[in-house]
């Protein structure tokens, strides 16, 4: 696959939806933390460095989707609306996050999986990326967010933005950054334990056991089937807290600093 002239670096970034927005408060963002997230990846993007741009869908779509049972799917018409509005809620919050990297710069352009992925039983089926791809060869950031989908199997389901972020890396990312607000994997579940600074083939079956646990709202899902999902690819993969944009920039640098780096298995 060939890309725009100057590229230093593929980078694929989630910006958690524990961090854009309050979790706890429905269709609340937070515009300084997407400023100063925005911010940063501007300047780098003017460095060389080329991104696709991932983020939660936070308190637009979590609480109504729980509210309208949409991970299983959509059963009568009126299902239809709760899922169009669903869908609409994460294209306004996709709209904060883009128009805050055109205002720092950055030519983002939005694509909602609603109109390119299908799942079956939740899980992707056909991702059709091609055009996506397309305007990220021309040197365009793309910005892509979990969404409701349609799924062959239960009609709809929701797809996260994990699931996007594995599947570009394993197709064109050097490096996956998963910003939220943990520093990243931690040696205890209660959120107070240390930071895991590497996860290897060789330590992965006591880091897997140590998180299995967790329960926090940000690993929703299953943090212990991210990280293997994660070692599988040929990219290392960062688990770091958002709210510290500097320790993002260490890993654009390639420094050491308080983060989770997952390394892969070759």
């Amino acid at each position: 696959m060939l890309f725009h002239c100057g590229i230093t670096m593929i980078v694929c970034i989630k910006l958690g939806g524990s961090i854009i927005t309050q979790k706890s408060k429905f269709k609340t963002p937070n515009p300084e933390t997407i400023d100063s997230l925005c911010s940063l990846i501007a300047e780098y993007y003017k460095k060389g460095t080329q991104f696709i741009v991932v983020h939660g869908a936070g308190s637009y779509a979590h609480i109504p989707s729980k509210e309208y049972g949409l991970a299983d799917g959509i059963k009568t018409d009126e299902g239809k609306v709760h899922y169009a509005h669903v869908h609409s809620l994460c294209e306004e919050l996709s709209t904060l996050v883009v128009n805050s990297l055109i205002k720092h710069g950055v030519p983002a352009i939005s694509f909602h999986p609603a109109t390119f992925v299908i799942q079956k039983n939740k899980e992707p089926l056909k991702i059709d990326d091609a055009l996506l791809f397309r305007y990220f060869k021309e040197g365009f950031v793309p910005v892509t967010h979990g969404d409701v989908v349609l799924d062959n199997s239960l009609r709809t389901s929701i797809i996260s933005g994990d699931a996007l972020m594995e599947h570009f890396g394993r197709k064109v990312a050097d490096k996956l950054i998963f910003a939220s607000d943990v520093d990243g994997l931690l040696t205890s579940t209660d959120g107070k334990g240390e930071v895991i600074p590497v996860v290897t083939k060789r330590n992965f079956k006591s880091v897997y056991s140590l998180v299995s646990g967790s329960q926090h709202t940000d690993v929703t899902g299953g943090m212990a089937g991210k990280i293997k999902n994660l070692i599988s690819l040929k990219c290392p993969s960062y688990i770091v807290n958002g709210m510290h944009p500097n320790r993002i920039q260490s890993i654009l640098d390639g420094r050491e600093d308080k983060y989770t780096i997952i390394l892969p298995e070759s």
